[in-house]
């Protein structure tokens, strides 16, 4: 990509202004327990970036218990263009990506893991696809990630999630690794309640997106903090937070089996009637049907408490995150973001 021409000017033309320059790309990186990689990968994006746009660097400390802290201030200390922000405590990848988004003033937003696994060197092809029209644009690996089968599953689960939820177009992958307009990340950042949903607020924003083909590098440290456990805590967030389809389908399920109920009792009024010696009393498969009933309405149950949970979080003004500092940010220094 070679150095900003007219056409980019037209696109940059309406910029955040900052002090006396108008920033035409923030790049937000969620930084947790990243001691071995933040400070290469930063180093490696300001070779990339500089000379070509006017940008900043977003980086949020998510509480993690390395250096990590100490070295994204460090770089804040060296280049003002390097953004900190740190929490007083983990409050998880999508609320530290929530605030990197309301600190960002760039005209084009890119979000990107901390792990070096997301090469920066491919930032060019998400900001030229911007540059087409695109409100969105999720980067897709060209290497099929090796995961296990119940990850996959989860993952799988995730999209279909999505596509029910907030009308995710059907085929578009969802990564990690993804560029915004402002205008969709000022959408996104309205939501002050917890549990936020990042990708679900782009697509109930537009569905004016697509995938880039981008290349995925092997991890080199750690491993990745979404398992199984917690792909299906993202899903289920999706589902409780923006949607009543789980208490449709409680309903749905609830007529299903009344009904199922009512055809096996007329089942065993016409079969005592016309072969009463083959009924035996007590038999044992009342007993299962009060079991199944009986765990459709805990079912049922649990699925309203879930709701009058989040009502209850939200009522009571559950934060997002606590910024604990910042440097060089427009953001406060400390107390809670709601």
């Amino acid at each position: 990509m070679g150095a900003m021409n007219e056409s980019d000017d037209k696109l940059f033309g309406n910029g955040v202004t900052t002090g006396e320059s108008v920033v035409d790309l923030s790049v937000v990186v969620p930084v947790y327990n990243s001691e071995k990689t933040v400070g290469q990968l930063v180093a490696e994006l300001q070779r990339e970036l500089e000379g070509k746009y006017r940008y900043n660097i977003v980086l949020v400390n998510d509480g993690g218990k390395d250096s990590s802290p100490q070295i994204c201030r460090k770089l804040a200390e060296e280049d003002h263009r390097v953004r900190f922000i740190s929490f007083y405590r983990n409050f998880g990848q999508l609320s530290a990506i929530l605030a990197g988004l309301r600190e960002a003033d760039g005209e084009i937003i890119v979000v990107m893991d901390d792990d070096l696994q997301n090469p920066p060197a491919e930032i060019h092809k998400l900001i030229d696809a911007i540059h087409q029209g695109y409100d969105f644009v999720f980067g897709a690996s060209t290497s099929r990630p090796r995961h296990s089968y119940w990850r996959n599953v989860a993952s799988h689960l995730n999209a279909k999630m999505n596509e029910l939820v907030f009308q995710k177009p059907k085929g578009l992958r969802v990564s990690s690794y993804y560029a915004i307009r402002q205008g969709v990340a000022r959408e996104v950042t309205r939501y002050d309640g917890p549990f936020p949903y990042i990708s679900g607020f782009i697509f109930r924003t537009t569905r004016n997106g697509c995938n880039i083909p981008v290349q995925h590098n092997a991890r080199q440290y750690g491993r990745s903090g979404y398992g199984l456990f917690k792909l299906l805590c993202l899903s289920l967030n999706g589902m409780t937070n923006f949607s009543i389809l789980p208490l449709r389908l409680s309903t749905w399920v609830g007529f299903a089996s009344s009904a199922l109920g009512m055809l096996f009792s007329l089942y065993l009024i016409a079969r005592r009637l016309m072969l009463p010696q083959e009924i035996t009393p007590g038999w044992t498969s009342v007993v299962g049907l009060v079991l199944m009933f009986s765990g459709l309405q805990l079912l049922a149950i649990g699925v309203l408490g879930e709701y009058l949970g989040r009502i209850f979080l939200f009522t009571n003004k559950t934060p997002q995150y606590a910024i604990r500092e910042t440097l060089n940010c427009q953001q406060r220094e400390s107390g809670v973001k709601p």
